[in-house]
């Protein structure tokens, strides 16, 4: 046995040194002289190393078919979702200088939305519907939403908005004087980011409902020498008229009929009247019929001075124009009565002997 030593002075046995290399050269050939059969993990490597590109373009593509109708199928129909349950809160609105085919419309509103998606919606044109017609009364321009959560305020400022159909004008008139609640549906096809606004509702749950709670609260008769904004009154006084809406309407000139037990005792005129949120007080000229109002002080059921007047509107009258949607929902607000005691009225006129005693 001969013992060898490297450079860095480490010994072997060289019989031990042939015998490994002995036992490497025959794995490393059969004994015919040919290779051996390659591995299944030698053939797996030069697959791969031969065509690698194949196999990155299919996870790429795999990528963009999974990905990809996510990104813009599905995400876009879960914000629709959300955008199709929505609703709009006005918290402010006003209908002002009408005419009789527009209006000018200012409007702010909150989207309502349990969506935990914000998608931002493009400009688009509205339609707005009552609940349960099929033509709309107005079309606005709604702005640009951006990231449109609950809580997100929308302003629409736009003059000379064409009424689209006076007679569903004239309702939509009759359901904000007449109704205490009631539904618009506004509709919109639009380039929104994240699909459209098909459909939403707009809810208005405390309106106008008749003028609930209108009082006379003074009334003098004039002379003959007192100037009037309406041509022949010979009375003027103040009308309280609550609104707990958050409408505000510029009516015009309003031309309402009075009468005790279908006799009628006046027609007056509420000037330039712009109805707005909250109870107010507006002026009112009337040209009163004295010698009905002595007539029905004589019987003993208003001999104490109180009358129950029945308001019926007549026609509404803007910058000398009649205005045909709003004479139309005047006309429909039925049952309008407020309790009026002229008492005062008569002594301040000198007229006091014409009342006295208790009504029965």
């Amino acid at each position: 046995m001969m013992v060898i030593s490297d450079p860095m002075g480490r010994l072997y046995n060289a019989a031990r040194v042939d015998e490994k290399r002995g036992t490497s050269a025959s794995a490393e050939s059969t004994s015919d002289g040919t290779a051996p059969p390659a591995t299944f993990g030698q053939k797996s490597r030069r697959h791969c190393a031969r065509f690698w590109w194949i196999y990155v373009l299919a996870f790429i593509a795999i990528v963009l078919v999974v990905v990809l109708p996510v990104i813009y199928v599905g995400y876009p129909n879960i914000a629709q979702n959300g955008i199709n349950h929505a609703t709009l809160d006005i918290t402010d609105e006003a209908i002002l200088n009408p005419s009789p085919d527009s209006v000018d419309v200012n409007l702010t509103s909150r989207f309502i939305t349990s969506s935990s998606y914000h998608p931002n919606l493009d400009p688009f044109n509205a339609s707005l519907y009552l609940q349960g017609s099929d033509h709309p009364f107005l079309n606005l321009h709604i702005p640009e939403i951006k990231g449109a959560k609950n809580g997100t305020v929308v302003q629409v400022d736009q003059t000379n908005v064409a009424i689209e159909n006076e007679d569903a004008f004239a309702e939509y008139c009759q359901k904000t004087l007449a109704s205490k609640e009631y539904t618009v549906y506004l509709t919109g096809q639009g380039g929104l980011k994240q699909g459209s606004l098909p459909y939403t509702t707009v809810n208005y749950n405390n309106s106008l409902n008749k003028f609930t709670g209108l009082k006379v609260t003074n009334f003098t008769l004039l002379n003959t020498t007192t100037n009037t904004t309406i041509a022949g009154a010979n009375s003027h006084g103040h009308v309280l008229m609550p609104n707990p809406s958050i409408l505000t309407l510029a009516l015009g000139d309003v031309h309402i009929l009075m009468s005790v037990n279908h006799t009628q005792i006046a027609n007056a005129t509420l000037p330039a009247l712009v109805l707005r949120p909250g109870n107010h007080t507006y002026a009112m000229e009337a040209t009163t019929n004295e010698t009905a109002v002595a007539l029905l002080l004589q019987n003993p059921a208003y001999r104490c001075g109180v009358l129950p007047v029945d308001i019926v509107g007549e026609k509404a009258v803007y910058g000398g124009q009649r205005l045909g949607y709003y004479s139309r929902a005047l006309r429909e607000v039925q049952g309008l009565r407020t309790v009026f005691n002229i008492t005062d009225t008569l002594v301040e006129a000198g007229l006091g002997g014409a009342v006295g005693g208790s009504c029965i």
